[in-house]
């Protein structure tokens, strides 16, 4: 009779939800580009109301399981969902200093691969934390420390706020980049089409930006900054792409500027590759903090000069002719003066040649989806191997 075939590779992986962000956008490429014979992916999620990805995410057939994200709530929920529906081999927790609870709820049930995955720096956030939070954090990395079996990061910085500045000589911790599809930045696209859609004609300067709208990435700085370009280049032009808590704050700052003329708000969207490639001339980033910044990097893929904080992780210059750094501290007009070079000066680059450096990176979702799975691979098999000099001792 023939062999019963392996069972796929199962992993959870604990979100706050499916929306559309950095973190999401990066596990969607992953789960597109899996064999879903081999591996299955499921997503746990705080958060069980709509949801960017919920469609696609059920078509590919990886279920999205709301629990409850508190000590007791998660414990009993995890441990439902393991008993359930079959063993699960890896917990993937993607909650930054959360991660704790699933990871201590995942080794209670016996999980052996339990990954704490730091995707922020939030050494830098611009309200100073509060003691409780202190303690809350400090806590959190404990006791992650002690029910995680691996640590990864998508930058040294990520790493170093999560795992502390020594966490290179812990042999559990591993810097880890992320991967993307970057084909769809290789497509032609009609610009005078493509502007005509937002009434944008040839003559127009369109920087754009990209990200949640929150205090993190710091559109209201980014406005101050827009509202001194446009006194010296009128034809200058400002698109948003986001959505956030922070959405009411910035429309009405766009009004007390007055720039309701030169500044557009556009909702989340999967045409970012044609945006950027159809419609925007440069690109500006003005983030407090980041643990990588994967916008940056889809920026340089479409050739975009692009104007960033120095905030950035130094790994998310992959193309450096095209990213020039600031300081948010040097304020918004150096910011205004800096957008005005940036889009006067001609590309140090070509769009194609861009291209080109990006798809050859470790952002490559064919060398990060191999890279990840390989280490699925490994880690579960030390823990088999951990688990059986354990059993013969």
């Amino acid at each position: 009779m023939p062999s019963t075939p392996p069972r796929p590779l199962r992993i959870l992986h604990i979100v706050g939800n499916m929306n559309r962000g950095g973190v999401e956008t990066w596990l969607m490429h992953l789960l597109r580009r899996i064999d879903r014979s081999q591996v299955r992916m499921d997503f746990v999620v705080s958060d069980d109301g709509p949801c960017h990805y919920a469609a696609e995410i059920a078509e590919l057939g990886s279920p999205r399981v709301s629990c409850r994200f508190t000590w007791n709530g998660l414990f009993q929920d995890l441990r439902r969902l393991v008993q359930d529906s079959g063993p699960v081999d890896i917990v993937h927790a993607h909650m930054q200093f959360f991660n704790a609870i699933p990871l201590a709820a995942a080794a209670s049930c016996g999980v052996p691969v339990r990954i704490s995955h730091s995707h922020l720096d939030t050494r830098r956030e611009a309200t100073p934390k509060s003691w409780p939070r202190r303690v809350y954090e400090r806590a959190s990395q404990r006791f992650g420390a002690r029910f995680s079996t691996h640590r990864l990061g998508c930058s040294t910085d990520a790493c170093e706020s999560l795992f502390g500045s020594d966490w290179a000589a812990d042999p559990r911790c591993r810097l880890f980049n992320y991967g993307l599809d970057f084909r769809p930045f290789g497509a032609k696209i009609e610009r005078q089409t493509a502007r005509a859609r937002f009434g944008l004609h040839p003559e127009h300067i369109v920087f754009g930006h990209v990200g949640r709208f929150c205090p993190q990435k710091n559109q209201l700085f980014l406005l101050r900054a827009f509202r001194e370009v446009i006194r010296e280049l009128p034809l200058a032009r400002l698109l948003l792409v986001g959505h956030g808590p922070d959405h009411e704050a910035i429309a009405s700052q766009i009004e007390q500027l007055g720039l309701q003329q030169t500044v557009q708000l556009l909702e989340p969207t999967s045409d970012v590759p044609a945006l950027m490639l159809g419609v925007m001339d440069a690109f500006v980033f003005p983030s407090v903090y980041e643990g990588l910044g994967l916008a940056l990097v889809e920026a340089q893929a479409a050739g975009l000069p692009c104007l960033t904080s120095d905030r950035i992780p130094s790994e998310a210059d992959v193309v450096p002719p095209l990213v020039t750094r600031l300081s948010l501290e040097a304020g918004p007009e150096a910011w205004a003066n800096s957008c005005l070079k940036v889009a006067r000066e001609p590309r140090p680059i070509a769009a194609s040649a861009a291209l080109a450096q990006i798809l050859d990176s470790q952002f490559n979702i064919e060398r990060s989806s191999l890279e990840l799975l390989n280490f699925y691979d490994q880690a579960l098999n030390d823990a088999c191997q951990d688990q059986r000099r354990s059993s013969a001792a």
